[in-house]
């Protein structure tokens, strides 16, 4: 004999959530939507597989800026000259970010013919333009790290630490918008 507890659970912006346990089979959800949001525009969306790819990449680039800029901070607090471990950090940094812009071209190109709003589509834009010039912002700072590492002076790590700082409220405009058109709009995920 099997027993069904239905439970009814207030859906905080979908609408209803009724969750069917029965005792000899896994848990099933089904979702039941009383009204629309901006992300229901578009019924039966299906993105390729290669759109995951780019929000794994787009939270190192998001994390990654503020720690190469603390440990920037500390260096120079500290007197220390730039060395291998800040290097590397640049070098993972940059790498970082270059990738979530390429995987975020990737994913853009893949998802072209699936129809979002003209507002997502815009935002969309927007967040690729950033995305690239993030990662040009980005690959200035490698190379000047690189001519640094063989010319050493105070002028370029100065400008090196200003344009990183420069950067970092870009990067934050570029999460927010990736955010938005996740949450708000539901763009590469249904």
């Amino acid at each position: 004999m099997q027993i069904s507890i239905f439970l009814l659970l207030a859906h905080a912006q979908h609408g209803k959530a009724v969750d069917t346990i029965k005792a000899d089979t896994v848990p099933v959800r089904t979702e039941v939507q009383t009204e629309k949001s901006p992300s229901d525009q578009v019924e039966g969306r299906i993105y390729p597989e290669g759109v995951k790819l780019h929000p794994a990449l787009a939270h190192f680039a998001m994390a990654f800026p503020f720690f190469l800029a603390l440990l920037e901070v500390m260096y120079l607090l500290k007197g220390r000259p730039p060395d291998l471990i800040e290097g590397t950090s640049v070098f993972i940094t940059s790498a970082a970010v270059v990738s979530a812009t390429l995987s975020g071209t990737y994913a853009h190109n893949l998802m072209y013919e699936i129809p979002i709003s003209a507002e997502a589509e815009n935002l969309l834009h927007t967040h690729e333009n950033f995305g690239l010039l993030l990662a040009g912002v980005f690959s200035l700072l490698l190379l000047l790290r690189l001519v640094y590492a063989f010319l050493p002076n105070r002028t370029l790590r100065y400008a090196f630490l200003i344009l990183l700082l420069v950067s970092l409220p870009l990067v934050l405009y570029q999460g927010f918008m990736g955010g938005k058109l996740v949450y708000d709009f539901g763009v590469g995920v249904r």
